[in-house]
């Protein structure tokens, strides 16, 4: 799920790091779920 716009995109391979969303957020994989659970933990 993008931490930008919150669409939820398609699985993507564990050797993908990193793409880009639609909105045009570009995400490391790990970095953008890491901001994913925090807004999920507010």
């Amino acid at each position: 799920m993008c931490s930008t716009c919150g669409v939820k995109g398609e699985k993507k391979a564990m050797d993908v790091r990193e793409w880009t969303c639609a909105c045009g957020a570009q995400h490391d994989r790990d970095i953008n779920a890491s901001i994913n659970l925090l807004m999920l933990a507010n």
